[in-house]
C-alpha cells in the first residue's frame, strides 16, 4: 500500500485538483482582470442558471454536438475505408502511400517535440 501512495497523491492532485478548482471558480464572480480579479464573491449556482437559460448556449451546444458527431463519423469512415483498401491490397502504390502517411503522422510529432526540448 505504501508503494501506491505517490501515484495516489499525484492522481488526486492532477486529476481532482483541476476539477475542484473549476467548480470553485464557476461558483464565483471571479474575473481575469479588473477589480473582480482580486475582490470576488461567491455566487452559488447563479452562473449555471444564466448559462442554461441563454439561447446562445443551447445553440452552441447543438452546433458542437453536430460537429463532433460528423467529425467522428467521417474520420472513422475514412480510417476504416483506407484500412480495407490496404488490407485488400487493391493497389500497391496506394498501400505504400497510406503506410507512409501513417508513419509520418507517428514520427513528425515526436520530432517536433524533440526540437522543442532541444531549444
Amino acid at each position: 500500500m505504501l508503494l501506491l501512495l505517490p501515484a495516489t497523491v499525484l492522481l488526486l492532485v492532477f486529476l481532482f485538483g483541476p476539477i475542484f478548482q473549476s467548480v470553485r471558480v464557476a461558483s464565483t464572480n471571479e474575473a481575469l482582470t479588473g477589480p473582480q480579479a482580486i475582490n470576488y464573491g461567491f455566487t452559488g449556482l447563479t452562473n449555471f442558471k444564466e448559462l442554461f437559460s441563454d439561447p446562445d448556449f443551447r445553440n452552441a451546444l447543438k452546433v458542437s454536438a453536430e460537429y463532433v458527431s460528423a467529425s467522428v463519423f467521417a474520420i472513422s469512415f475514412m480510417g476504416l475505408f483506407l484500412a480495407y483498401l490496404m488490407r485488400r491490397g487493391v493497389n500497391i502504390v496506394l498501400v505504400r502511400l497510406v503506410s507512409g502517411i501513417v508513419i509520418v503522422a507517428w514520427v513528425v510529432p515526436e520530432i517536433v517535440a524533440g526540437f522543442i526540448w532541444l531549444a
